[in-house]
């Protein structure tokens, strides 16, 4: 669950004396918020006055981000749509829409390689009404995984001239992917094999059997003579 920040100022002696914001935290691999640009047709705010695209992903869940259907250009086709684009092409595992209520979830689609139908949340304008696709726009090619789905591209999509998609924030989540095994260098193997045979040379030089000195060599002479005699 993600962590939040409070932040609290005092504004006024007037009725409303302190303006509040709460910040949520980053998720674990979530992608930067930053780095997602949010495009939409329509604003709603008839739900909240203060509604507005620039709160759709931008980690602070006191404000509201309501989309409203709009015609999708062709005169007969409504729907409300929030896009999110990525930076470049990820595995995305999970996309999250934050409620206003600290450490609550509107709604959380868990993705496979086939796309982001499994969701569980609220029903009313979330999981029973909204669709999560996931594109890859133009992007580079990775390898497919079954816990996630390749793309650059998140689409949010409630049909009908009058649907409205209601929530205070966005994330999406990746699976990072996978760090290749290092290459073994050559020259590792080079400078191995040249130990491997440094240290037969050293058991030859040392050898194993017992060292014959001078000094024997002429004691074993004169035993042999005197046997002679």
């Amino acid at each position: 669950m993600a962590g939040w920040i409070w932040t609290c100022v005092f504004v006024s002696l007037t009725l409303s004396p302190v303006l509040c914001t709460v910040m949520r935290e980053l998720m674990e691999n979530e992608i930067d918020p930053d780095t997602v640009t949010i495009e939409l047709k329509d604003i709603s705010t008839a739900f909240d006055a203060n509604s507005k695209v620039g709160n759709c992903n931008n980690m602070d869940v006191s404000d509201s981000c309501d989309v409203r259907g709009a015609d999708m250009g062709d005169g007969s086709t409504f729907a409300a749509v929030v896009t999110m684009t990525l930076q470049k092409t990820a595995c995305i595992s999970k996309v999250v829409s934050f409620d206003d209520t600290p450490t609550t979830y509107k709604a959380t689609w868990t993705c496979n390689k086939d796309g982001c139908a499994d969701c569980k949340g609220k029903p009313q304008n979330q999981c029973a009404q909204v669709t999560v696709t996931v594109t890859n726009e133009g992007g580079d090619e990775l390898a497919v995984r079954d816990n996630c789905v390749n793309g650059n591209q998140i689409k949010l999509t409630r049909p009908n001239k009058s649907s409205v998609i209601m929530l205070t924030d966005l994330a999406v989540v990746e699976i990072p992917e996978p760090k290749p095994d290092p290459d073994t260098d050559p020259k590792d193997e080079d400078e191995d094999e040249d130990d491997d045979e440094d240290d037969d040379h050293n058991k030859v030089s040392k050898g194993t059997g017992r060292m014959t000195t001078p000094a024997l060599l002429i004691a074993t002479s004169i035993w042999g003579l005197i046997r002679l005699f």
